[in-house]
């Protein structure tokens, strides 16, 4: 038999009114709504009267496959939101209010090829349509999210572009968003979105149509509600109606897919304006990690405003979770250090990446020593765009582009032609790839005896350059990195990736993985035609290796709702966190969203949680400083060791913050915390290297870094506060001494 919590308790007592539950990172939520479930069945609700929402299938299928055991009557109805609405939407066509649907869902193998053909037609320029034509990624991902954005709410297209702010030549995704909908619905086609877009557009045009499906439910149950967008809260409110009793469970904190429309002003605004006479309960207390890690992310969060004001306290079961801090500016040779010398199995590991880009170097690594892991996307490092016309360099180095059949050369050729695009006609580069593959050997002579003559002086320079590396290629010795930093350096590669990009965010990507690349050939230092070898064996060894083996590499996104023994979270400097695109002024940094990025992360570990950050104070992230670490491993590592508590008192010999006292309070309320550091604190607590600061209005504080425009000062009631440099200096004083 389950044994509740107090808190728990009262979540699964609470039958006739609203209620909305925060519930924090592992403090057992689902068992609690299992538990809720059940008491209501055996309260005698009607199955078919009440209703789970689950945020995704698997865990729907898990909390189905845990009632069936603790209940043997028939099951009410567990769904996700998206399964929900299809229901609707299959209802809605028998009435004949819906076009029938043809056809299989749509899904992005189908729809990519569609959406590029449209963006190519519908681009404003002739110049816009080559870089369709030429970068299809770049184009038609960026297209999809968009698109998706738009069907999570009721907005049109051209304002939810605005709120955005999408650059202006991304106005083209307007336009095809328009040509997308027009054909879908006259192919009688749907997205896995249009299972609620569609029912939800109709319902908010049709208020007749709305309330005949509301009042036929008495409960409505619905989990990770922190993650519920615009039309998934329109459709609650009409299945509620006047009827339905609404329980809500999910964390503010861990609100992380806004960009799919997920918003935490739902939980903390909406629902208890709309419900006005809901209940507020807390499961405060988290199974899944001990003190230090329960402080450090109390430590963290707490600087965001947009929140409900929640203390995680850690079960006294929990795991003695050791949280490090290490300075590094080499966070991968680290990481496989630790790995060499670690004796936890390799599937209780993981690596949390804020971009994919930072995996590239670790992913380098693991397979060149040959260490079995879980890539968690679709595209390895060696699969990836950005790389492809270097390793074709490396393939023609080693003679094995040779020996790959003609169409295989024309399309290699292509690339190098066209990747980074030199601004001539695709076709006529189309014709100069199709002469160069006829050849073999004698790559270079052929090359600059091909050079289009219709070309700009300029453009034949272009050429003869891209040219010039090719003869370096066939070059025997050659190194790998000699050959690909000539190829950065002719084509201006790197830059060329961020002015081509779509986003700042996809350049910076682009730009991060060839520069991980080029320092994994400076690091193993072989010739171009050895590495094109050596290259092959890792990936097919790769590609023999075990699924679902090895340490597992994940963005951060991807590990929300999961939870491993060790966690590694790598690159805590202040480009990735928050993070700040190169050469993207447009859109201000949302730092409280990617605070909260960070807090999912810091609350995946079990056991260990390792924190890697650069050397240099002023080169990390101000969040590192946020999470009070030295404070949370000392205190947590003290809570759970009897010894350091004399007659029940705790004595430290490191500065307290009012949070650290709370906790405590909480925790162990029979335990007196005191500071032998009080009197001290300022030399304390002084970030290293830091100037000591005081400002007019906020007291004082530590200037953690100064900007050309912007100076971050945490100031002593640990809040970490950014301004504006020409205005914060004249309410500043410099404190010496």
């Amino acid at each position: 038999m389950t044994r509740y919590t107090d808190e728990q308790q009262q979540v699964i007592a609470t039958r006739q009114r609203h209620q909305r539950v925060v519930a924090v990172a592992g403090s057992g939520k689902t068992s609690t709504l299992l538990g809720q479930t059940a008491a209501l069945l055996a309260d005698g609700v009607a199955p078919r009267r009440l209703l789970v929402l689950m945020y995704n299938r698997s865990t729907q299928q898990d909390f189905l496959s845990r009632l069936r055991a603790v209940h043997h009557g028939p099951m009410p109805d567990v769904r996700t939101f998206h399964s929900l609405g299809f229901s609707i939407y299959r209802t809605l066509i028998q009435r004949g209010l819906l076009p029938p649907i043809q056809g299989d869902i749509l899904g992005s193998g189908e729809l990519e090829p569609r959406i590029w053909r449209w963006l190519q037609e519908l681009a404003s320029t002739g110049e816009q349509a080559q870089d369709i034509l030429n970068n299809k990624r770049k184009w038609v991902e960026p297209a999809l999210t968009f698109f998706e954005r738009v069907k999570a709410g009721l907005e049109p297209p051209a304002l939810v572009f605005k709120q955005l702010g999408l650059p202006g030549n991304a106005q083209l995704l307007v336009k095809t968003f328009e040509r997308f909908e027009k054909w879908r619905k006259e192919a009688q086609r749907i997205t896995f979105s249009d299972m609620l877009y569609d029912p939800v557009n109709l319902f908010s045009q049709r208020a007749d149509l709305a309330v005949q499906f509301a009042n036929h439910l008495d409960h409505i149950i619905v989990d990770e509600y922190q993650d519920i967008n615009a039309n998934q809260q329109f459709l609650l409110e009409i299945l509620a109606g006047e009827r339905a009793t609404v329980t809500v469970v999910g964390d503010p904190d861990q609100t992380i897919y806004e960009f799919r429309g997920s918003d935490p002003s739902f939980m903390l605004h909406h629902f208890p304006t709309y419900f006005p006479d809901s209940a507020v309960h807390t499961l405060s207390l988290t199974f899944r990690y001990g003190p230090q890690v329960a402080l450090a992310a109390n430590h963290l969060i707490q600087h965001n405003l947009g929140r409900q004001p929640i203390l995680t306290c850690a079960h006294s079961g929990t795991p003695d979770t050791a949280l490090h801090l290490h300075r590094t500016d080499d966070d991968t040779t680290l990481i496989m250090t630790w790995l060499q010398q670690s004796t936890h199995a390799a599937t209780d590991i993981a690596v949390l990446f804020r971009l994919w880009a930072q995996a590239a170097r670790m992913e380098l690594q693991l397979l060149t020593q040959n260490i079995p892991f879980q890539l968690e996307t679709e595209r390895g490092v060696l699969q990836r765009s950005e790389l492809q016309p270097l390793l074709l360099l490396l393939s023609i180095a080693s003679g094995r582009f040779a020996q790959q059949n003609k169409a295989e050369r024309a399309q290699g050729w292509l690339t190098l032609l066209t990747q980074p695009y030199p601004k001539i006609q695709r076709d006529i580069l189309k014709q100069m790839a199709q002469r160069l593959a006829s050849s073999k050997h004698e790559l270079y002579k052929h090359f600059m005896a091909q050079l289009p003559p219709k070309c700009s002086h300029w453009q034949q320079e272009q050429l003869a350059l891209r040219g010039s590396v090719i003869q370096l290629a066939e070059r025997p010795g050659t190194s790998a990195k000699q050959l690909i930093s000539a190829w950065l350096n002719n084509t201006d590669y790197l830059n060329a990736l961020v002015g081509n990009a779509f986003s700042a965010q996809q350049g910076d990507e682009q730009k991060e993985t060839v520069q991980a690349f080029l320092h994994f050939l400076q690091q193993h230092d072989r010739t171009a035609a050895e590495t094109d070898h050596w290259l092959q064996q890792l990936l097919a060894q790769r590609q023999t290796a075990q699924p679902k083996t090895g340490i597992t590499l994940t963005s951060i996104h991807k590990a929300k709702g999961r939870e491993w023994p060790v966690v590694f979270i790598p690159g805590l400097n202040r480009h990735f966190y928050p993070y700040r695109p190169e050469g993207d002024l447009r859109l201000p940094v949302d730092e409280e969203s990617e605070r909260r990025l960070l807090y999912v992360a810091l609350t995946r570990g079990q056991r260990e949680v390792h924190l890697c950050t650069p050397a240099a104070v002023d080169e990390r992230s101000p969040f590192v400083a946020e999470m009070e670490i030295p404070l949370a491993q000392t205190l947590g590592q003290a809570l759970r060791d009897p010894a350091q508590q004399t007659q029940n008192t705790l004595t430290l010999n490191i500065p307290l913050t009012k949070l650290a006292q709370q906790y405590v309070a909480l925790t162990a309320p029979n335990v007196e915390l005191r500071s032998i550091a009080e009197k001290s604190a300022t030399a304390s607590t002084a970030p290293d290297g830091q100037q000591r600061v005081q400002h007019n209005h906020f007291g004082m504080g530590w200037l953690l870094r100064s900007e050309a425009k912007q100076l971050h000062i945490r100031f002593d009631d640990g809040k970490t506060r950014v301004f504006e440099r020409d205005l914060v200096l004249p309410l500043l004083t410099f404190v010496t001494g």
